[in-house]
């Protein structure tokens, strides 16, 4: 995974947060255990966090309602959800919440856990099968039917889907990030999306990537 690598995991049972740093302890990560949302934050703004596990179901403060917070103060930070309620809804949120993975509690393992945080510092994507399935059939909070794509709005949506940041499009495209911020908030318009997550599964959904 190259240079040594910030991980934060937040979760409110002391257990199961406990098991989860203890199986991504490495000595090429720095990883940084949270209790609550309020802990979480500390962290984020003491270190350069480059991954977030996070549970969804916590108090006072939720997991879903933490990474929304997250992605506004740290926008650099890449997020995979983490449930034992392996329930559509559950995923529904963490997908419109914009994580870049997610992952079951209950298939938890040292392997796979290691290999969603490769995948995902690596710039793409780890969703399970059945999670794409969904994102698939999850459509666009309105319908449309013309969503045509510039030469430059594709080669964007293609980064997008590929897990690549705004900065990270940016650098690799030679423009600067706010010319994709531009981009891909007329991609929303053009698709009725909200967000990155449901802008990625409308252009597979369609077939435009």
């Amino acid at each position: 995974m190259g240079s040594k690598k910030s991980v934060l995991v937040v979760d409110d049972h002391e257990f199961v947060l406990n098991s989860l740093v203890a199986l991504l302890q490495s000595p090429t990560l720095d990883v940084y255990p949270a209790e609550s949302a309020e802990q979480a934050l500390k962290f984020c703004k003491a270190y350069n966090i480059d991954v977030a596990f996070i549970d969804a179901r916590m108090r006072p403060t939720s997991g879903i309602d933490l990474i929304g917070t997250i992605h506004n103060k740290y926008p650099t930070v890449k997020i995979v959800g983490i449930t034992s309620y392996n329930e559509k809804a559950t995923i529904s949120d963490f997908l419109h919440a914009g994580v870049v993975g997610y992952l079951a509690k209950i298939k938890l393992s040292k392997t796979s856990l290691v290999h969603c945080l490769e995948t995902v510092l690596a710039g793409q994507t780890f969703f399970s099968d059945d999670v794409k399935k969904m994102m698939e059939q999850t459509g666009p909070r309105k319908q449309v039917t013309n969503a045509h794509l510039s030469a430059r709005e594709y080669q964007i949506a293609s980064l997008l889907c590929n897990g690549k940041s705004a900065k990270e499009i940016a650098d690799c495209l030679e423009i600067s990030k706010n010319t994709v911020d531009d981009y891909k908030k007329t991609m929303l318009e053009k698709t009725g999306t909200q967000n990155s997550t449901e802008l990625i599964s409308f252009l597979y959904r369609n077939g435009l990537v």
